[in-house]
């Protein structure tokens, strides 16, 4: 029973998509942030996405070779949610175009890895896992914030 709550956390639901499941994943906390664009709810979905995802990850990954598996996309999950966070910081509301907006900054700023996450994506731990998905996060977030400001 642990193993499955574990995989379906560490999954969303959406983790098996043929194609593209971190985009999946990422698609997941944007309808979310569409659907119910409250700060106080997307706050208690990243830290449970947080802790619950790390946990989660240890439990999927333990016998593993590969600890970040495609199917993984919880990370994906906190990693947006916090972008839209950061947005909210600057914005007390998330329009359609901000949602839009945070996804593909989020999907660049994962995919790409700058520095420090593709420090935290060499580390292979389930903390790690975490880590890389926050800190493209938190680029997207501060970059949504800028691009809305300059224009």
């Amino acid at each position: 029973m642990k193993k499955k709550l574990a995989y379906l956390i560490a999954t969303c639901f959406v983790g098996k998509c043929p194609k593209a499941p971190g985009t999946c994943g990422s698609a997941l906390a944007a309808f979310i942030a569409w659907l119910i664009p409250c700060p106080f709810v997307l706050t208690g979905l990243l830290i449970f996405s947080i802790f619950a995802g790390i946990l989660a990850i240890k439990v999927v990954t333990k016998t593993l070779a590969n600890k970040d598996p495609g199917y993984v996309v919880i990370d994906e999950v906190a990693g947006q949610t916090l972008a839209y966070l950061i947005f909210f910081g600057f914005y007390k509301q998330l329009s359609i175009l901000a949602i839009l907006g945070g996804f593909l900054l989020f999907r660049f700023f994962d995919i790409s890895k700058i520095w420090p996450a593709s420090f935290f994506d060499r580390q292979h731990t389930p903390t790690s896992v975490m880590m890389d998905d926050l800190v493209a996060g938190t680029y997207a977030g501060l970059a949504l914030g800028l691009i809305f400001y300059l224009f």
